[in-house]
């Protein structure tokens, strides 16, 4: 992604090694997170094409017996589910808490355009009742329209966030404005928006967590019963 790469420009000119930082981040994320563990090895430069395709077999294995000596028991991990598989789980959610689930859950790229989008118009709603400022001053004294890019700034520290908890000057540095600025005019219109967001995959976890409870709660009926209740 883009953003990335311009982040880890931009790190990198204020003597930032966010490479090491992603190697770091990668150990932050077990088994329950292998699409995020895996973009920070991506990141770090630790995951080359053979590795990646060999620990996505094993990740993709519902069982795996445990090494550990002198024990039998086995070990489940979560299968790591396609982003179609995601996107039927989600069928039926609206289009942003939708594209909100795809980006964030399944670090599907391909959905950015869209929930960029919806954010950045949910931003200029907030704006035109909240009259934020329409420029602010960046380095070298020039000033700067931000909307656009505090959106991006949104979703990158989406994908990002061990650097950005690690690192709390990155969002100045991205946005290339003092961190100063930041901090008295930018951080209140970035929080609201993020908040959006956030109610967005809020909406999502819970549509999800409603029809796996549905499945365990009404299993399939039993089509021969139901022929015989007809017949």
């Amino acid at each position: 992604m883009k953003a990335i790469e311009r982040l880890f420009s931009a790190a990198s000119a204020h003597g930032i090694d966010l490479k090491q930082a992603a190697g770091e981040s990668a150990n932050l994320y077990g088994a329950g997170a292998p699409r995020r563990r895996q973009l920070m090895r991506q990141l770090a430069g630790l995951d080359t094409p053979e590795e990646r395709e060999k620990r996505e077999r094993h990740e993709n294995r519902e069982r795996i017996p445990e090494s550990v000596k002198g024990k039998q028991s086995r070990v489940a991990r979560p299968k790591l589910h396609s982003h179609a598989e995601l996107g039927r789980a989600l069928a039926g959610l609206p289009d942003s808490p939708y594209h909100a689930a795809m980006y964030s859950f399944g670090l599907d790229e391909g959905s950015y355009d869209a929930i960029y989008r919806e954010l950045r118009l949910a931003m200029t709603e907030m704006d035109s009742r909240e009259h934020w400022p329409l420029k602010v001053q960046a380095t070298g004294r020039r000033m700067v329209h931000y909307g656009d890019e505090l959106c991006e700034v949104v979703l990158l520290a989406d994908w990002c966030k061990p650097f950005f908890l690690k690192l709390p000057a990155l969002y100045a540095i991205y946005l290339d404005i003092p961190e100063a600025t930041w901090a008295s005019t930018l951080m209140r219109p970035y929080l609201e928006t993020l908040s959006r967001y956030e109610s967005w995959l809020s909406i999502a976890r819970a549509f999800v967590e409603r029809r796996i409870r549905e499945e365990l709660e009404y299993p399939a009926l039993d089509t021969r019963a139901v022929d015989r209740r007809t017949a």
